[in-house]
């Protein structure tokens, strides 16, 4: 498993930078894909790694399954992902 502070060593190794100057980059790397994942409709293709949509699930009743009683379920953003197949560009 490949946590952050493992992937934040990567960067600053592999680009000759300091840690928390890759920390920093890091962070808003993935400040820039949140924003854009926010809005519905976002959209962010990563050329040989993936792409990240969002789409707006509407509010709906849903049923607590331990007392059946209806509930308010509101609506929100679903964020998928999908990798690159190998080799796609």
């Amino acid at each position: 498993m490949l946590t952050r502070k493992d992937l934040i060593a990567h960067i600053a190794n592999r680009a000759d930078i300091t840690k928390k100057f890759a920390e920093e980059v890091l962070d808003a790397t993935l400040d820039s894909i949140r924003a854009e994942l926010e809005l519905d409709g976002g959209c962010v293709h990563l050329r040989r790694f993936g792409k990240f949509t969002s789409t707006l699930q509407p509010a709906y009743k849903g049923r607590n399954p331990r007392t059946g009683a209806a509930v308010d379920v509101p609506a929100k953003v679903r964020i998928r992902f999908r990798a690159s197949k190998k080799g796609e560009e």
